[in-house]
């Protein structure tokens, strides 16, 4: 009998200031430095360096990814001392336009080689933004279900690397933050969850969210707190008997 353990975090934040190994870009074919995500680790990293290392690695096609250093980017670990972030994998996201152009397995394509990379590389640990959401315009939750479900059966064919999903809008963190409660219906995973997120949302907000999450087939959380803001972090477990067939049931 063998257990696997699945190591993810879901945090509110700066990609650019996670204590992690290597971060995730939500990169541009030609490995441009653009705007939102990506314009903000370029600009971390230092615009011009990191120009002048990615350019020559580009382009890359829709789903892949490759890897750059980190140039100047670096965070604070929770004690204060600085570490720095070792590497970018620069991950391509498809460009949303029906659902019937193979968006959904180019999208989990990007979350997939990301994770080989930083296996490869041999890091420990990955931050992930919202790959495709911004003005690629995947639908934000569909994008949230296909992110957590990928990553999970990835790290239980892989275990031994911690991934942390980092949102920087709310909307995003409940998105994702459902997802991981909504994984336990896929491949019937052993859930031990920490405290659920605490956001401020009105009723139209609500329901804007209830709406997408029922689009992408997941169930929305039912006690969501309000008046304050926290930070959401699970472990999801599982016993296998047989690596080759990671959802085998004991």
């Amino acid at each position: 009998m063998k257990q696997i353990t699945v190591n993810i975090k879901l945090v509110q934040g700066d990609i650019t200031e996670q204590n992690v190994d290597c971060i995730v870009n939500a990169a541009n074919k030609e490995l441009r430095g653009g705007k939102g995500v990506c314009g903000a680790i370029y600009k971390a990293a230092g615009r011009d360096e990191l120009q002048a290392e990615t350019t020559p690695l580009g382009p890359i096609s829709t789903g892949s990814a490759v890897m750059s250093s980190a140039q100047n980017l670096t965070t604070y670990g929770l004690v204060g001392d600085k570490h720095g972030i070792k590497g970018i994998v620069h991950a391509v996201g498809p460009i949303y336009q029906d659902g019937l152009h193979g968006e959904v397995e180019l999208l989990a394509s990007a979350y997939r080689n990301s994770l080989i990379l930083a296996r490869q590389y041999g890091y420990k640990s990955i931050a992930f933004p919202c790959i495709s959401t911004g003005v690629y315009g995947f639908p934000a939750a569909l994008a949230a279900k296909i992110a957590v479900t990928t990553v999970v059966e990835y790290l239980l064919q892989n275990p031994g690397l911690t991934v942390v999903f980092v949102a920087f809008e709310s909307d995003d963190f409940i998105l994702l933050e459902t997802a991981l409660h909504n994984t336990k219906q896929y491949g019937q995973l052993f859930v031990d969850t920490g405290k659920l997120s605490a956001f401020n949302i009105d009723c139209e907000q609500k329901q804007s969210l209830d709406k997408m999450l029922d689009d992408a087939g997941l169930q929305p959380l039912q006690n969501q707190q309000t008046d304050f803001r926290g930070v959401f972090s699970a472990e999801f477990k599982k016993v296998i008997t047989d690596i080759s067939d990671p959802f085998s049931e004991i």
